[in-house]
């Protein structure tokens, strides 16, 4: 917020900056605005976070966290698990801020969930049934600075010694998350990277779950530093178990208009159902002669009676240093 202070008797005026303030999650009861950046209500997302995993029932309406900084550094991942009640919490860059959100934490969680920022579980180690949340239509992550807008104007990205293998991650039963708008670059140079991917959840005496209906719309993925890097992925093992059938498979997801840049597969599509993939440009350069390149791979659907759907896109560079075979 800006605040005019007018000196009498004196030839000027002076317009002091003292930043943007909504109030807390918690004190705006679980619904409202909130600003995060140096001079808003929370320094970082998750200081955020902790305040929407704390609320004892959950949202009570909207919620929009709006990121009033030019830059943030998060050491430690951010894990957002609540109910939200039929409410929205959206994530977004204030109007005029283009914010380069980078994560660094190195330690993987013990059996847990492997997210640099996940949505569907309060906690990376070993969530029990408790901690494994459902909503439905809860949650959005929009890089674009104004309202209603297409441009990518946010950046989360990863330092190269990251533990977690993807930057954004959906998991257990987190139903019709949309995330559009936004530029991920991971950084991870070791195993396995993605810019974003969805995983199934699991705990010990409890059904497994898998987020459906998810979107990735009009964002650029990056993961371009190790020879498994993915655009966009799907894990059918998180948390130490993997899905049998005839335990449905992740459905009715959307893919489009995608600028995906990456080392392996543009969309890993594993233990998937129903899914539209349309209107991506996708650019693999795998330098490691032992990895095969994808431009979509899908395999394992884990149901019956599914559509998987590859149209209208552009598959600018599928380069693969294997004599053996490549694959569009």
């Amino acid at each position: 917020m800006k605040r005019l202070l007018v000196f009498a008797g004196a030839m000027f005026a002076v317009s002091l900056s003292f930043g943007t303030t909504g109030g807390t999650i918690i004190a705006n009861g679980g619904a409202g605005v909130s600003y995060i950046g140096p001079s808003g209500d929370y320094p970082s997302l998750k200081s955020a976070q902790t305040d929407f995993n704390a609320l004892p029932t959950g949202l009570t309406g909207d919620v929009t966290l709006y990121i009033e900084a030019s830059a943030l550094t998060e050491p430690v991942n951010c894990y957002f698990g609540n109910l939200t009640n039929g409410h929205k919490l959206t994530i977004k860059p204030a109007v005029g801020y283009s914010p380069v959100i980078t994560f660094t934490q190195t330690t993987l969680p013990t059996n847990g969930v492997k997210g640099n920022l996940v949505i569907g579980t309060n906690t990376g180690n070993s969530p029990t049934a408790a901690q494994i949340f459902s909503t439905s239509g809860g949650f959005v992550i929009d890089g674009s600075n104004t309202l209603n807008g297409v441009t990518r104007d946010m950046i989360f990205t990863s330092s190269n010694g990251i533990a977690s293998t993807s930057i954004v991650r959906i998991f257990g039963d987190s139903d019709g998350v949309i995330v559009k708008n936004l530029k991920i670059i991971n950084m991870r140079n070791s195993i396995k990277a993605a810019a974003i991917a969805w995983a199934t959840g699991k705990v010990t005496a409890a059904p497994v779950v898998s987020p459906d209906a998810g979107q990735v719309i009009n964002c650029e993925l990056r993961a371009e530093s190790f020879e498994q890097g993915y655009g966009v992925d799907f894990s059918i093992n998180e948390n130490g178990t993997s899905i049998v059938r005839p335990v449905a498979a992740f459905n009715n997801m959307i893919i489009e208009g995608n600028d995906i840049y990456c080392r392996q597969a543009g969309v890993n599509g594993v233990g998937v159902g129903n899914m539209v993939i349309s209107n991506n440009r996708i650019r693999i350069t795998q330098t490691t002669a032992s990895r095969n390149t994808y431009g979509v791979y899908h395999a394992t659907s884990y149901s019956d009676g599914w559509t998987f759907t590859v149209k209208n896109n552009e598959f600018v560079r599928l380069e693969s240093k294997n004599t053996s075979y490549s694959y569009g």
